[in-house]
């Protein structure tokens, strides 16, 4: 996912287990929990 952009999406039911997430950005994003959020940015995601 590196340089994906999920700008407004709902993210609710979505899973990412396994995926690289390096520069992939979640701003606006909704239904993104806590601790899912904290483990993206540990991987490099955006906020």
């Amino acid at each position: 996912l590196e340089g994906a952009l999920f700008e407004d999406a709902d993210l609710t039911h979505a899973r990412f287990q396994g995926a690289t997430v390096k520069k992939a950005d979640f701003r606006g994003a909704k239904g993104i929990t806590e601790e899912v959020r904290q483990k993206l940015e540990e991987k490099g995601a955006l906020f």
